[in-house]
């Protein structure tokens, strides 16, 4: 076991390594982008990158709370899931009840099972694994977001 600060120390420093390593990737469109902490541009839809209870996770979050707005929105993402399906290694999927803190969402996500961001033999397969998800979801983002934009309520 690890004490708080040595956790979070590896923690921090798994993140860190990522982004050091993803840094010079530049994205889909061309610009430079902050891997670790991108920007969707659409308020209410997020990309999550995380490892907890053995398993490392890329997700597409849908936040939006109006109904027909959010099902729509999730129709969308199912298009860009369909496409992402067709050209990637991965396996991407569909939830439409993902709870995260007490809260219901909607996700895409992929997984890497067997995982801990506490050992460190285990980083080079997640930063992998974290690199192909970000690139896949980047490079159907181009696609898909103008969409979304115009569908987002504010």
């Amino acid at each position: 076991m690890y004490t708080k600060e040595e956790a979070a120390r590896l923690r921090s420093e798994f993140w860190t390594t990522f982004g050091k390593y993803m840094q010079p990737v530049p994205s889909a469109s061309g610009e430079r982008v902050h891997w670790v902490n991108y920007k969707t541009g659409v308020k209410k839809i997020r990309f999550v990158l995380d490892v907890e209870n053995n398993q490392a996770t890329v997700s597409v979050l849908l936040l939006e709370t109006q109904p027909h707005v959010r099902d729509t929105m999730f129709e969308v993402l199912q298009k860009m899931m369909a496409d992402m399906n067709s050209q990637s290694e991965v396996e991407w999927l569909a939830d439409k009840s993902f709870w995260k803190n007490e809260v219901c969402l909607m996700r895409l996500f992929t997984f890497l099972p067997n995982v801990n961001i506490y050992n460190k033999d285990h980083w080079p397969q997640m930063i992998t694994f974290f690199k192909s998800g970000m690139i896949d979801l980047d490079t159907a983002w181009v696609n898909y977001q103008p969409v979304l934009e115009m569908m987002q309520q504010d």
